[in-house]
């Protein structure tokens, strides 16, 4: 059955901890973006609807773009509330991203 044409979209990320090494080693590109935090969401949300009208992508946030160094988040939950907040508020048609929380 072929989706109607005002469906929501779905995109699924998938990341494992032990994955993050070989994220970080690896370039930003086309699929994969590195945010120290939301200060700037307008970047973040330009990253996220790259990704939605390609193949998907990561976004990791609590990483400095250009060190790749891991700063981590103070409040995860409140970030992650305040991205699907904008994500929600921002973006049409709506986009149903799968938050994760690595430690």
């Amino acid at each position: 059955m072929q989706p109607k044409a005002c469906a929501k979209r779905y995109f699924r990320v998938e990341c494992r901890a032990m994955d993050i090494i070989e994220l970080l080693k690896r370039p930003e590109g086309k699929i994969l973006e590195f945010k120290r935090d939301l200060s700037s969401p307008e970047g973040v949300l330009r990253s996220i609807v790259a990704f939605a009208n390609t193949s998907g992508g990561i976004l990791l946030i609590g990483v400095e773009d250009r060190t790749r160094r891991v700063c981590g988040i103070e409040n995860p939950l409140a970030l992650e509330e305040r991205l699907a907040s904008l994500i929600s508020d921002s973006i049409r048609p709506h986009l149903m991203p799968d938050l994760e929380i690595l430690p």
